[in-house]
């Protein structure tokens, strides 16, 4: 395994390194958008303060009120889980051009890598390890979507949603 992941990355790369900046990127990304849940919290509670909905029953005390609700799921999440394809785009539009610079900097890696036998051993190198960074982050961010989404259906009573076609984007 490890001689065929040092196959991705350029000969000087520490991709150990790599790898923990990725993790600490993650980590920090995630524990970042766990702001969703007081947000979350916050609006549920003032639908409550507000008077609108009794908290016991989860229904409406006064129905010529009945549009207030929720607010969409992406207005309350969307601070909060942008971060990651922030750095996404951030892995694609930084990340690839640093690779090939950095091959052409000090003693121009690019000449050999050229020269080699297979020639996308060049681009490979320059190329796979900011996409998967990017692959990275924007699976996690469809995963952390996913799984707060269904906390928000799932902890707010039916009566306080939107209708199903503005749930999720209002």
């Amino acid at each position: 395994m490890a001689n065929r992941l040092d196959d991705f990355f350029l000969p000087w790369q520490n991709r150990r390194k790599e790898l923990k900046i990725l993790a600490l990127g993650l980590a920090l990304f995630f524990l970042f958008s766990l702001g969703f849940f007081p947000c979350f919290f916050n609006e549920r509670a003032a639908l409550i303060e507000r008077g609108i909905h009794d908290a016991a029953t989860a229904r409406l005390l006064d129905p010529s009120i009945a549009y207030r609700s929720m607010p969409p799921f992406w207005t309350m999440a969307r601070g909060f889980l942008m971060g990651f394809l922030y750095y996404a785009v951030a892995a694609l539009l930084g990340g690839i051009p640093a690779a090939y610079w950095s091959c052409r900097k000090g003693a121009r890696a690019d000449y050999t890598l050229r020269r080699l036998s297979d020639p996308w051993e060049y681009h490979r190198r320059c190329l796979v390890p900011p996409l998967f960074y990017a692959v990275i982050f924007l699976t996690v961010f469809a995963l952390l979507t996913g799984i707060y989404y269904c906390i928000y259906l799932n902890m707010t009573p039916v009566e306080w949603l939107l209708p199903a076609g503005q749930r999720f984007w209002g």
